[in-house]
């Protein structure tokens, strides 16, 4: 597999898949409910990747995703996956901002796991954690647990299917560069099938 993953992948993938699930809402990527170009607001936080505001006028509901495509990480037996302090901070202020001119506001992470597949997790994480310097702002990162996400129904089958997409990408990428490792090695099939049982 390559090295370094493709996260526009995923939330290209998000584009098409969102909408078609969260049917009563009204779904914005970044490029449509950002200004023009912009992907910080007035104060430098960065905006999530989607918008979510309920069809229904009267509720003033609104949700934010950003997506977020991990290897994740193993310490002491347990799988977590990771995302910078700033960005968190980034999120938690924009939906203040809505929160304040009377919305109904929440945020949600929704990552995808190289090992497990797809989960929600709330915005603030279940420990921060200092990994030293990583030229992306302060050392600190929150640490979002696996078998948490589990425990507390946050893995979502439904974008299983998000497997396909990378294998079928791979498979391209391998053979245009003359290699077979993953088309002699992988049953594509099963690989993809494997996250119906995570």
């Amino acid at each position: 597999m390559s090295k370094q993953l493709d996260g526009a992948l995923w939330e290209d993938y998000l584009r098409v898949e969102l909408p078609e699930l969260w049917t009563a809402y009204t779904v914005e990527h970044v490029s449509e409910y950002a200004p023009p170009n912009q992907y910080r607001d007035e104060d430098g936080n960065k905006y999530p990747d989607f918008r979510l505001t309920h069809k229904n006028e009267s509720y003033k509901e609104r949700i934010y995703i950003d997506a977020k495509r991990k290897k994740g990480t193993r310490y002491q037996n347990k799988d977590y996956v990771t995302c910078d302090k700033t960005f968190v901070e980034s999120y938690n202020n924009i939906i203040q901002k809505d929160i304040d001119a009377g919305w109904n506001c929440h945020g949600l992470l929704l990552f995808w796991h190289e090992k497990s597949g797809a989960y929600y997790a709330p915005i603030d994480p279940h420990n921060w954690f200092n990994f030293g310097s990583n030229g992306y702002g302060p050392d600190l990162s929150g640490q979002w647990w696996i078998k948490k996400l589990k425990e507390d129904g946050f893995r979502r089958h439904e974008f299983d299917d998000f497997a396909e997409t990378i294998a079928i990408k791979e498979k391209y990428r391998q053979n245009h560069n003359g290699q077979t490792a993953w088309l002699n090695n992988h049953q594509l099939d099963d690989w993809v099938n494997s996250f119906k049982e995570t």
